[in-house]
């Protein structure tokens, strides 16, 4: 259930976060790195949850 809940917080945060930042080329760039952090912690927090 918790993941569930982790899901929908990291979906909506990843939405939120692109629709504000990607004004401009640099903040586009910083936010591709951004996203590809997030993605891999999030990636390794459900490793480690279903292990």
């Amino acid at each position: 259930m918790s993941n569930l809940i982790f899901n929908k917080m990291y979906f909506l945060f990843l939405i939120f976060y692109l629709k504000f930042y990607s004004l401009d080329l640099r903040r586009i760039f910083l936010c591709k790195i951004l996203s590809k952090i997030i993605i891999e912690s999030y990636t390794l927090f459900m490793y480690f949850c279903f292990k």
